[in-house]
């Protein structure tokens, strides 16, 4: 048996349910979505496709650019696998191969393993890309539970922030907050995220954390300022290009790719480099040619 399973989190949706044949390739394929949806939708779940059904809550905590939901539908998923391996999609997407990825999973157990769709650099600490996460399912589940904690926690007109200099507060981005999370989970840093404080803002013209006026530190300079050593040393990314046909929502924006797919020869080896180190030292190639 596949020691990998597959989690569609989010609304139920035509484009990723039709991929499942295709996710069954790889293990098991585990839906988690919210109640309410189109009954029609259901044909495309067969009986050997676990279906966990989340009944949609009013959110009076935080939640901005919905992570809490998916924190929430990717925990609940996580829950019920039972591989040694999990890798999260979007419902809204789709990937037609993802044998890279699984191949990066296997040779990085240690580590998470993320897109590189908005996988930022050094500037935005700790901003992974979240359209498609994989790692050990115990990690996972416990970096996860801890966003979703952390959500739970702050009050609605709080925003989380890093204080990525000793003047300055960066906004805590939805995907650095998993990933924080995830380090968390691994020991990689301080257990200090669920005992974080809230501050009030002094100085509002030095910090822009969608609007608030309360601040909650969720990692402080000493972590800040090692985000790059700790991305390179606990992240892999897996290009967009290696996944074969693929469906992306981005939001009507134009994603930007920072992995790359470097060929030698005739292998194709995982760029295992972050946070925009050159490649001036070998041959990257258009995978398309």
């Amino acid at each position: 048996m596949s020691d990998v399973s597959i989690i569609i989190q989010g609304p139920l949706n035509e484009i990723s349910l039709k991929n499942i044949p295709t996710y069954k390739k790889y293990g098991k394929v585990i839906v988690s979505c919210w109640n309410g949806y189109d009954k029609k939708l259901l044909k495309y779940i067969d009986d050997d496709v676990l279906l966990v059904r989340n009944d949609l809550m009013k959110v009076e905590h935080y939640n901005r650019h919905n992570i809490y939901y998916q924190a929430f539908t990717t925990h609940a998923g996580l829950e019920k696998s039972e591989t040694k391996f999990s890798i999260k999609v979007r419902s809204d997407e789709s990937y037609s191969s993802l044998d890279v990825f699984v191949k990066a999973l296997n040779e990085n157990p240690k580590c998470v393993i993320t897109g590189d769709i908005y996988f930022f650099g050094e500037d935005a600490k700790f901003h992974i890309s979240d359209h498609v996460i994989g790692g050990k399912t115990k990690n996972l589940l416990g970096a996860f539970g801890i966003a979703k904690d952390i959500c739970e926690t702050t009050p609605s007109n709080v925003g989380l922030s890093i204080r990525a200099s000793a003047e300055w507060l960066q906004p805590a981005s939805p995907e650095a907050l998993i990933m924080l999370s995830f380090l968390q989970q691994i020991n990689a840093i301080n257990n200090i995220l669920l005992f974080s404080t809230l501050y009030a803002t002094v100085a509002p013209s030095t910090v822009t954390v969608d609007s608030c006026d309360i601040l909650r530190i969720i990692a402080g300079y000493d972590i800040a300022q090692c985000s790059v050593e700790l991305i390179k040393n606990h992240a892999r990314i897996v290009s967009t290009a290696c996944m074969g046909d693929v469906f992306l929502n981005t939001r009507d924006q134009a994603p930007l790719i920072h992995g790359r797919l470097i060929k030698s020869g005739s292998e194709e080896l995982l760029c295992t480099r972050a946070y925009g180190e050159t490649f001036s030292d070998i041959e990257v190639r258009d995978i398309n040619k």
